[in-house]
């Protein structure tokens, strides 16, 4: 977890990431509150693929929460995520 924790610090700052590809990477939850509060920061991701990342609908939410405050992310890809029933997606 630490190098996940160095790793989101690493994203809210970064003005040179365009594309941040985590698909297949099975992501905690605690994991994805920073990664939503480092995008909430980021000003130069334009595209997130967190495709097949076993999200749930409570981690969604929470990444929504973060992404509400990111102004350059025009892409977002979250297919293949079997913990979210179809009303959620």
């Amino acid at each position: 977890m630490e190098n996940f924790s160095a790793f989101s610090r690493g994203i809210s700052v970064s003005h040179h990431i365009e594309k941040l590809n985590l698909s297949g990477c099975d992501i905690h939850p605690y994991l994805l509150m920073e990664l939503s509060e480092a995008l909430s920061i980021n000003r130069s991701i334009k595209e997130l693929d967190l495709s097949a990342t076993m999200l749930s609908s409570f981690m969604l939410s929470y990444l929504f929460k973060g992404l509400s405050k990111n102004k350059t992310l025009y892409s977002l890809k979250i297919s293949n995520n079997q913990s979210l029933d179809n009303e959620s997606v």
